[in-house]
């Protein structure tokens, strides 16, 4: 803007210099007397204001036109857009607002190249102009994204159709240059309810996109159900940050033998403290950074943690029991995942016999490479445990192929195993597969004595539940690992 204002004042100065110092001499020329020509002074002096003040016109014009407009479309563009959100609000009217978007547009920009893509975007930009009405606004907002603002009432069989008709507008290949280009394209649409801003009006039909996106839908309209994704979205960043600044925590449940009641292991299970929610379930937090790709660099920080925790631990004189720690499927594929891992323990100091990690059945999405990670674990002096045994369809299939030594049964095959003869047939074939097999088994989720006598008496001895203990924070298993030395020492 600054550059624009030198640019004006400079030519406005100009041309009054030039029309004072030659626009006498030029009117001498025409014939016109010296005493006329004083008298056309306050005449001059009108037709340099008028003169100057169009040519300011024309030149904060063109310069506004270039702030609030696309240069390539030539569309209203994302600051023309935003202006309305803090002038207009959606109160007690009919507005309803389309985000469109052009499905794998980046990958046919480096396909195509960018004057190609532009073009794309201007024939888009005219595909849709045709469909628009009265009372409605297209904008370019985003490099592959465009917004229809509809400010009158429309139905909502009205707008389906309207929806239907710009995405039917892409069903014919667009002719740019010599290709035939097929750009499809994504609606999220909200209409207003009660008082709300466009700004509010924007992150609906955003939230409903993004759902569009991943569904693989051409359109979705906003709902209160789409609500549960906004949160997902603001718990992912939430998480983000808790990984940054460590507010996970590690804590850790105790593995018993039954018969003796000594202590044999641990399971490291992650904890959330969130600073304003408290306490965030795992079942909550754990799917959802599967889902965003969060468990990777969530799984190494709790890795390093544990090791960290064992070396603080032996550094005591605390005789720590082999820690599971559980690894999910996009842990195991990840590069480089068993090297970073050894990196990690080296690191502490650590021996990898300290460390068992915990396998599901999810690797049987992707065997192949799953098993290649899993065995250079077991190759490193790992152990390997397969969790949740039996819940999953490929469980005898992964057993086959993995080199595993130990298997965990599903609380769900434990509960209610005294009144349920069906699930203690199932429980008594998997204690007696893991003797076949040379395997340890271990219960876990038992929570009642009883249940913890009929795992004993079927030749399950290990067992893992708040029978003997819930998961504990640090300094309180501490203690009980004490507890464990003091009494094996003792006569």
């Amino acid at each position: 803007m600054k550059e624009f204002a030198m640019k004006a004042a400079v030519i406005y100065g100009l041309f009054g210099v030039m029309y004072i110092a030659f626009s006498d001499y030029a009117l001498e020329w025409f014939g016109i007397t010296h005493d006329s020509v004083h008298r056309l002074q306050s005449i001059k002096g009108w037709v340099f204001i008028t003169a100057t003040a169009i040519l300011m016109y024309i030149l904060i014009r063109k310069s506004m036109l270039r702030r609030y407009m696309d240069e390539n479309t030539g569309l209203p563009n994302r600051q023309l857009f935003k202006a309305n959100w803090k002038s207009k609000f959606v109160d007690g009217r009919k507005v309803t607002l389309l985000l469109i978007n052009i499905d794998r547009f980046k990958q046919m920009n480096d396909a195509f190249g960018e004057e190609t893509a532009d073009q794309l975007l201007r024939e888009t930009a005219q595909r849709m102009k045709g469909q628009i009405s009265m009372g409605m606004k297209l904008f370019k907002i985003y490099a592959d994204e465009f917004a229809i603002l509809i400010e009158k009432e429309i139905g909502l069989q009205d707008l389906q159709q309207l929806c239907n008709m710009l995405i039917d507008q892409f069903q014919k290949p667009l002719l740019i240059g010599h290709y035939e280009i097929y750009a499809h394209i994504r609606i999220g649409a909200s209409l207003s309810k009660s008082h709300c801003s466009l700004e509010e009006l924007h992150q609906q039909a955003n939230y409903a996109l993004q759902i569009a996106k991943r569904d693989g839908k051409e359109l979705q309209f906003f709902s209160p159900e789409i609500k549960s994704y906004r949160e997902q979205l603001l718990l992912e960043n939430e998480m983000q940050s808790a990984l940054q600044n460590e507010h996970f925590e590690v804590h850790y449940q105790p593995q018993y033998h039954s018969a003796t009641s000594s202590m044999i292991g641990l399971e490291a299970l992650l904890r959330w403290k969130h600073p304003d929610k408290g306490w965030i379930s795992p079942g909550e937090f754990i799917p959802l950074a599967e889902e965003s790709g969060l468990i990777v660099p969530l799984g190494e920080w709790t890795i390093r943690k544990v090791c960290e925790q064992i070396k603080e631990w032996q550094e005591h004189g605390l005789e720590v029991p082999k820690i599971a720690i559980n690894l999910s499927l996009k842990q195991l594929l990840h590069t480089n995942f068993p090297k970073r891992v050894l990196e990690i323990i080296h690191q502490e100091q650590l021996n990898p016999c300290a460390l068992e990690f915990e396998i599901t059945e999810s690797v049987a999405i992707d065997m192949d490479h799953a098993a290649e990670a899993i065995r250079s674990l077991k190759e490193s002096g790992f152990s390997i445990s397969m969790d949740d045994f039996g819940t999953g369809y490929s469980s005898l299939n992964a057993l086959h192929k993995l080199p595993v030594d130990k298997l965990k049964i599903d609380r769900s095959f434990v509960q209610n195993i005294l009144n349920d003869e069906q699930k203690a047939g199932i429980l008594k074939t998997i204690i007696d597969l893991t003797k076949h097999l040379d395997m340890m088994v271990i219960a876990e989720g038992v929570e009642k004595q009883d249940e913890v006598q009929f795992l004993m008496q079927n030749g399950c001895e290990y067992i893992q539940g708040y029978v003997y203990s819930k998961p504990l924070p640090p300094m309180e298993l501490a203690k009980r690992v004490q507890f464990e030395m003091i009494r094996k020492k003792a006569p």
